[in-house]
């Protein structure tokens, strides 16, 4: 978190949010950034971001609030979902007057894409032949990698849990035939978790 020092009348700005957590964000969860405000004289609080999408512009012109004068307000920023670029480091910005404060956010991202294969790929039958699933070479800085395989349901294609999360990296079912229009194949998956929830996803159709 960086400070720039005023006047002793100028607004006091400090952020709420703990810099810790707003280490290896995901993406796909909504993120809330929180200050307090403390002005003497009324200004507008206003948040910026030294690199922002459309969409993120958006939601720092939304949190732009009026702080009166001789008060104490809470300000909030709320980026949602999917908005933060994965696996980036931004700095986000919170000004009233001339005072302003500045804090770091940086995003995970999910494994990094290894490979994912079902067997046998074809010939296999009806809750008779085992297939067995194997994901491998998948990467990611935060530790351990988990695994759960699957299947995409016929006609809604829900997915459909086979093997619990684990770090076991493998695994084996037996299969029900997919719809007559698909050939009856069916569409395994792979959801490859890190440490924070991340996750890919990855099919093999059989």
């Amino acid at each position: 978190v960086s400070v720039r020092t005023q006047s002793p009348a100028a607004p006091v700005i400090a952020f709420t949010t703990s810099a810790q957590r707003l280490s290896f964000v995901n993406t796909n969860d909504q993120v809330v950034l929180a200050g307090s405000i403390s002005a003497q004289a009324g200004c507008t609080a206003r948040w910026s971001a030294d690199t922002a999408t459309d969409d993120l512009q958006s939601a720092l012109t939304a949190a732009s609030v009026s702080i009166p004068a001789a008060a104490a307000r809470a300000v909030y920023l709320v980026i949602p979902a999917n908005v933060l670029p994965m696996r980036s480091t931004l700095s986000f910005g919170l000004t009233c007057a001339q005072s302003s404060v500045a804090i770091t956010v940086t995003t995970n991202g999910p494994p990094q894409p290894g490979r994912f294969a079902t067997t046998p790929a074809d010939g296999g039958r009806e809750l008779s032949t085992p297939y067995y699933f194997a994901a491998s070479f998948w990467s990611d800085p935060n530790l351990p990698i988990t695994y759960q395989f699957g299947f995409l349901s016929t006609g809604t294609s829900a997915f459909v849990s086979l093997q619990s999360r684990s770090e076991q990296p493998s695994g084996s079912s037996l299969l029900t035939a997919g719809a007559s229009d698909a050939m009856y194949r069916v569409t395994t998956v792979a959801n490859v978790f890190d440490a924070l929830n991340a996750v890919s996803t990855s099919y093999s159709l059989v």
